[in-house]
């Protein structure tokens, strides 16, 4: 009888739709569709479907299982790829309610290491209430170019530098539509592709025009040929490199340093023309992925993260891959007052030399971040016994086995 009711009641809102006059439903129709999209939103994130990706780990190669709980499909692959060697196995278990989620995998047979939750404000809260990480989709790069060319794009610039000299490379900026076309269909479209396969997010024709419109294309050239090109808006006083695209997506133009040299360019025109501040796109937030360290590497700083454009990190179950992903893969994750902070994961053994902790604690990260918090395995006390920590800034020490201990 409920349900006959509910479609009944449904049934009648939508004749008395049809009946309203078109002018009159151009007045709410966009506040029913922004509150109608904001509602599915939630109802999709408080029952969302689940995902479980099992393989053997990259660098153990021992099995390992996660899952991931959400919508976003070019995370699930991107996860699964950081994570698992590439003959990884994925099993769709429909939908589940998310504070049940910990529970039904404990009863699967999949055995999973840890989750992933996407979450808004209503399921952080439950969320967060027990161990884990909120960690971001993306990070986003900013760079201060109010500085002396000669100090900027960090150990970088004398290599891109370098390059430029070496393969005769040069630049044109533009906004003409037809480079644009040349651009899109044979520069972004193959080298994106070819990169990311088919995790990558290539964004439509009409929402790169749309990003276009705002800004130009920076075209890295050697001759009369165009090898490559970066897409940039313009946004009051900040500039914002958003998509790159080589040529018939050749690695052979990559080599010669076509992407570095539309950083170098980019950054030299938007100095000329007044700019302070430049924003270099997103990267992902493990800190071993390579655009995230050459984007590190120029001296950049991370903007502040969208509050609920996170994954919640859950451990399920401590094991030996689950050790080996975490050792070899430091994150940015954020804080409830949105403070950027990086974890890093150590094994401490009776032979570790110390200095060989100490380089890894030391290992270079950008601008922005409030503190590291070291995750050790192995005892803090073995940990103290090799490594002085009272001459190492903004550093926290914790238990790695506390965190990822099974809970009932």
């Amino acid at each position: 009888m409920a349900k006959l009711n509910k479609i009944s009641l449904i049934g009648f809102f939508k004749k008395a739709h049809r009946n309203i006059p078109p002018r009159i439903q151009k007045l709410y129709m966009p506040f029913v569709s922004k509150w109608s999209y904001r509602l599915q939103k939630s109802v999709n994130l408080i029952y969302p479907p689940v995902f479980i990706f099992e393989g053997l780990e990259k660098n153990s190669q021992s099995p390992l299982a996660f899952a991931y709980a959400g919508f976003d499909t070019r995370d699930t692959d991107y996860w699964a790829q950081a994570v698992l060697s590439a003959d990884y196995r994925k099993h769709v278990l429909g939908r589940h309610f998310f504070w049940n989620l910990r529970a039904f995998l404990k009863k699967g047979s999949f055995n999973c290491a840890f989750i992933f939750q996407e979450h808004n404000r209503l399921t952080l809260r439950y969320l967060s209430s027990g161990p884990g990480f909120r960690v971001p989709f993306w990070i986003s790069m900013e760079m201060d170019i109010s500085l002396p060319f000669k100090e900027l794009l960090g150990h970088q610039r004398l290599d891109m530098q370098r390059r430029i000299r070496k393969n005769g490379l040069s630049h044109v900026i533009t906004r003409d539509v037809k480079c644009f076309d040349d651009f899109y269909y044979n520069m972004f479209l193959p080298y994106i592709q070819g990169r990311h396969e088919h995790m990558a997010f290539l964004g439509s024709y009409e929402e790169l025009l749309k990003v276009f419109s705002k800004g130009g294309l920076v075209l890295i050239k050697k001759g009369d040929q165009v090898l490559a090109g970066g897409l940039y808006e313009l946004d009051g006083s900040l500039a914002r490199l958003r998509k790159f695209g080589v040529r018939d997506g050749k690695w052979e133009y990559v080599r010669y340093g076509v992407l570095g040299a539309a950083y170098y360019f980019f950054t030299a025109e938007m100095k000329e023309r007044g700019y302070t501040k430049t924003n270099l796109g997103g990267t992902r937030p493990l800190l071993s992925d390579g655009i995230t360290r050459y984007k590190m590497s120029l001296n950049t700083r991370l903007d502040r993260v969208e509050k609920y454009s996170c994954l919640w990190l859950t451990f399920l179950k401590d094991s030996t891959p689950l050790r080996s992903f975490l050792i070899n893969n430091p994150f940015i994750f954020f804080d409830k007052r949105n403070d950027a902070y990086r974890a890093i994961f150590i094994e401490v053994h009776q032979d570790t030399p110390p200095e060989e902790l100490e380089g890894i604690i030391r290992s270079p990260v950008c601008g922005g971040i409030k503190e590291t918090h070291l995750f050790v395995f192995g005892g803090i006390d073995h940990f103290s016994n090799k490594v002085d920590c009272s001459n190492i800034p903004s550093l926290r020490v914790k238990s790695a086995e506390d965190m990822v201990r099974e809970r009932p």
